[in-house]
């Protein structure tokens, strides 16, 4: 079986977010609307939430891993409990503009999606 590499994508989609996260966040910053920090904050967690996935699916789809599927699993699962308890307390303890925060973490759905959108082939 063949193992298709994604890195070339994920990195485009990983540049492309960083670019939106700055540019929303110094719009942010200039309109006052929602704090840049919210922003980057969202945005921040999201391309770290990426990163991770990344790491975990090319630790995964390595050749000669397969006796290593439950323990990238079993991280996967401590990785998402970890940032869920962490989200919450964050929210709990620190006064994040939650609209800014929801800005930036819809960025890297922007990223993804404008990806897709240019990785099509062009229809004449």
């Amino acid at each position: 079986m063949r193992v298709v590499s994604m890195t070339p994508t994920i990195q485009r989609i990983q540049r492309l977010h960083f670019v939106l996260l700055a540019v929303v966040a110094l719009v942010a910053a200039a309109s006052a609307r929602v704090s840049p920090w919210g922003v980057l904050l969202g945005g921040g967690v999201m391309g770290a939430n990426l990163w991770l996935l990344q790491r975990l699916s090319q630790h995964l789809l390595s050749p000669g891993r397969e006796q290593r599927v439950g323990r990238v699993v079993a991280l996967g699962l401590a990785k998402q409990v970890l940032l869920l308890f962490l989200l919450a307390a964050l929210f709990w303890r620190v006064n994040v503009d939650a609209v800014g925060f929801a800005v930036g973490v819809t960025l890297l759905v922007v990223a993804c999606v404008a990806a897709a959108l240019r990785a099509q082939p062009s229809v004449a």
